[in-house]
């Protein structure tokens, strides 16, 4: 009788222990799914843009989960933002909400210093180019944010004219 008892036992143990492996494997494959879907709003447009912005910051950010692979995806939205996207109020929102994002996940990437290296260049590149998107002055506090260098900034961006240190946002 000893034996059915235990063998009952062991049964339960191993359904409890599938159980336990399935749910994992499920949660794992749903959450793969999330982010995957998270990410895809980026490439459609503005509106979804910032529905990709407020899922990060909703979701992702507060799970700190998966910051070491959205972070470059927020730095190539915001390069892209910098120097290629046609201006408009609502990429410049955009814009402003992925750098207080991106300022946010630094600590948690794995490699900050090109993190940073990355982000600091598109704010030089758009220092330099003024695309429009947003003002010199709130370029230039930006890079002076994640670097803490306004001098090599100034030095490199001198040259603009007509640059203007109002303040934007």
């Amino acid at each position: 009788m000893e034996w059915k008892i235990l063998l009952a036992i062991g049964g339960w143990v191993i359904a409890v222990v599938q159980f336990f492996l399935k749910y994992s494997e499920t949660k794992d494959k749903n959450e793969a799914e999330l982010l995957e879907k998270t990410l895809g709003y980026f490439e459609r447009g503005t509106q979804a843009r910032s529905i990709a912005i407020s899922l990060i910051e909703g979701i992702w950010f507060k799970k700190k989960k998966n910051l070491d692979i959205i972070l470059p995806v927020l730095i190539s939205q915001t390069t892209f933002l910098l120097t290629e996207a046609i201006p408009s109020r609502q990429e410049e929102r955009n814009l402003i909400r992925l750098l207080h994002l991106i300022k946010k996940c630094l600590p948690y990437a794995i490699d900050i210093g090109n993190e940073t290296a990355e982000i600091s260049e598109a704010l030089l590149h758009a220092g330099h180019e003024q695309n429009g998107m947003i003002q010199y002055a709130t370029i230039r506090r930006w890079y002076i944010n994640f670097t803490g260098d306004s001098e090599l900034f100034d030095a490199e961006c001198e040259e603009i004219p007509n640059k203007s240190l109002e303040r934007n946002i």
